[in-house]
């Protein structure tokens, strides 16, 4: 079984002398295409009455007031009066507690992430019509003045030298006038083609200037229907509400870009390293349950989410694949309690476990180490 641990951050806010948190995956440095609504953020001299929504912008969350006639009360300060309302639409992707699970909505979207020494990204609860990812290689990506060939008054297409092109990126000249894209010609991403609207004249130097990328994949939208249980996990189209890619290139300096064409929704979505836990999962049962702790007021309509709705929990056993079983164990001691991504294979049983989800406990039979065998519980959440 392998696994990525995500990359995680903390927003902070201090006020009075007390110092309120909370913990998200890494966010991206770029994010177009997300609307998170038209909610003002908390203003201290202001007045403010049941029903009423504010934003706590440093912690990226909004908050719903349960009482009348409330001013200078910091929302996270007094959870008796405000309700902790959930995190802004662009947050929700990077929950990793109580909103594990839920859904950024927008159109168009774009994320944009620094991608340095990691080789996996997962996203999990995922609609969309077509995704194109591409990774970039910081240290060795610009191209500039490339020859792509010269014109004889009848050719359109030309071609460069890398096929991976990064959208947006490239600049095309005819004797060094720069051309407008989809008004003097059309180009091929994917395979480098440059196709010109009319043909450059006879002896004319097309040039280009533009990004290269180590990886661009397009992988279409998630509601496709599949032939059978196992195929809906491991193809790239049977996979309908999720995306986990764990062979990106290692670099010390890149990074990486995910657009999402037309109307999305990008759940849990996590950015790491993958590794080997160095186990294979064996039986032994596994149950789906509602462990939902919302509390619900019906007299002043206000929600709590503490923790954890809809869950599968996993009870195993694993045999272990290393001949010291203690490389495991250090591992499971560093992850043990946190959301990490799991990346089960076909040898595992329970591979329908391809998901974010949380080791509970981990027993170990230390006085029979030759067995290389235990048991643990894996509680899946998203």
């Amino acid at each position: 079984m392998k696994y990525a641990k995500p990359l995680i951050q903390t927003l902070s806010v201090s006020q009075n002398g007390f110092d309120y948190k909370k913990t998200i995956y890494q966010q991206p440095d770029k994010l177009t295409g997300v609307d998170d609504g038209s909610n003002s953020d908390y203003d201290s001299t202001a007045t403010y009455n049941t029903g009423d929504y504010v934003v706590v912008p440093e912690l990226k969350s909004i908050y719903r007031c349960t009482a009348d006639n409330v001013s200078g009360k910091f929302p996270p300060e007094y959870p008796d009066i405000w309700v902790d309302w959930g995190f802004l639409n662009s947050y929700k992707m990077l929950s990793n507690d109580e909103e594990i699970g839920a859904q950024t909505t927008g159109t168009d979207m774009f994320v944009e992430y620094a991608f340095n020494q990691l080789d996996t990204v997962g996203i999990v609860n995922t609609h969309f019509t077509e995704m194109v990812l591409e990774e970039i290689d910081n240290n060795n990506s610009v191209v500039t003045g490339e020859n792509a060939g010269t014109g004889d008054g009848n050719t359109k297409e030309f071609y460069l030298d890398n096929k991976l092109v990064a959208r947006n990126s490239e600049t095309v000249y005819i004797d060094g006038t720069a051309k407008t894209r989809d008004t003097d010609y059309t180009i091929d991403y994917f395979e480098g083609k440059i196709t010109f609207n009319t043909a450059p004249d006879s002896g004319s130097n097309i040039t280009a200037d533009y990004t290269k990328c180590v990886v661009k994949r397009k992988i279409l939208g998630r509601d496709i229907g599949c032939l059978s249980f196992a195929g809906y996990f491991y193809d790239d189209i049977r996979e309908k509400s999720r995306v986990i890619i764990t062979d990106l290139v290692w670099l010390p300096s890149a990074t990486l870009r995910m657009y999402f064409t037309g109307d999305s929704q990008i759940g849990s979505l996590v950015i790491g390293r993958i590794q080997d836990f160095g186990i294979t999962l064996m039986g032994t049962s596994m149950s789906f349950e509602d462990k939902s702790k919302i509390a619900n007021n019906t007299f002043n309509n206000t929600r709590k989410v503490i923790r954890y709705g809809h869950i599968r929990v996993l009870k195993a056993k694993v045999i272990f694949d290393v001949p010291d079983y203690n490389i495991t164990a250090q591992k499971v001691n560093d992850v043990i309690g946190r959301n990490i991504l799991f990346v089960p294979d076909e040898s595992d049983k329970f591979y329908e476990m391809s998901n974010i989800a949380y080791i509970e406990n981990f027993d170990m039979p230390l006085d029979n180490p030759v067995l290389f065998q235990a048991n643990t519980t894996i509680i899946g959440v998203a």
